[in-house]
């Protein structure tokens, strides 16, 4: 073969892998980019929702029936409205790990599949599968935040102990019950987090799938990711509550010895009922929040992410 002609033949080959597998500082962009949006998306839909949140809080540690309302104005009358941000450095001291780890193992693990199963597009059951192995991932880190964030909420009942700010309640939880009172709850959040995450990502990929046609990128991202995390959390929140009311329990003379203990205790406090209490405050909240994460992810990966980089 002639030379220039082998060096050609060569040079096309090449030009043609590169063009296959892209370099790692492409993959190493898509990353950050990843990395960025998760965080500024996940930050916005805690400050969206966290009044919210602060509510259901309340409600689902209170061992007396206590309403969304009674529980807005029992902070407002004694607390001000400032304090239904109580805690929310918390989240937001964790948001950029925790959404960088949620979207980044989801498209890894979307990605990891197609490569298995050798299709550019997965069905529902493997979207639901990517979405409950990422969320199994994130539980290890958003267990000790909530963790903390619970108990900073509990600060706002009269009963509850009373904290300055976030490190001086994670200090407390250290020194009281040490590594085992950080991941107090983790369990229940584990077992939370895996499935709902499939069920929320796969409603997501699916509403947009179906109706993306019919309406802008933002407004169908709102509402499929709202309506994705409403389902999601419809689903996953008896196992909520049991979480909430162990990682407030009191650390030194703890009532519950563990997950089943708390679910068994629970149920015999106020029957079937009493996993549903606070669900109202909660699925609002998850449609105004995952709805915002959604549009604001869409959003900036649709501006900063050429169309052949996206997943």
């Amino acid at each position: 073969m002639n030379p220039q002609a082998y060096q050609a033949d060569l040079g096309q080959s090449k030009a043609k892998n590169e063009h296959k597998q892209p370099s790692l500082s492409s993959f190493a962009k898509i990353l950050l980019l990843d990395f960025a949006a998760g965080t500024v998306a996940g930050g916005a839909g805690v400050l969206a929702g966290y009044p919210l949140d602060t509510i259901r809080v309340l409600q689902q540690a209170s061992h007396t029936k206590l309403t969304a309302y009674g529980a807005f104005w029992k902070i407002v009358k004694h607390q001000g409205p400032a304090a239904f941000f109580r805690g929310v450095e918390s989240p937001l001291g964790s948001v950029a790990l925790l959404n960088a780890l949620v979207f980044s193992c989801y498209g890894q693990f979307t990605s990891f599949q197609k490569k298995i199963l050798n299709s550019p597009r997965l069905d529902l059951w493997n979207i639901f599968l990517a979405g409950t192995l990422a969320g199994s991932i994130q539980a290890i880190v958003t267990c000790p935040f909530e963790g903390i964030k619970i108990r900073m909420q509990q600060s706002l009942d009269e009963g509850g102990r009373q904290y300055k700010n976030t490190l001086e309640c994670a200090k407390d939880v250290y020194h009281i019950a040490g590594l085992r009172g950080v991941f107090r709850g983790f369990l229940s959040t584990l077992l939370r987090d895996s499935y709902s995450f499939g069920v929320y990502f796969a409603f997501y990929e699916g509403l947009k799938r179906k109706y993306g046609h019919l309406a802008p990128t933002a407004v169908v991202s709102f509402f499929a990711g709202g309506i994705g995390g409403a389902v999601g959390w419809l689903i996953c929140y008896p196992l909520d509550l049991v979480k909430t009311r162990l990682q407030s329990d009191d650390l030194v003379k703890p009532q519950y010895r563990g997950t089943i203990h708390c679910t068994v205790a629970a149920y015999r406090e106020g029957g079937i009922r009493i996993f549903g209490r606070g669900l109202g405050a909660t699925l609002a909240r998850s449609f105004l929040v995952d709805g915002v994460i959604f549009l604001v992810y869409d959003l900036i990966l649709e501006r900063l992410v050429s169309p052949d980089q996206r997943r």
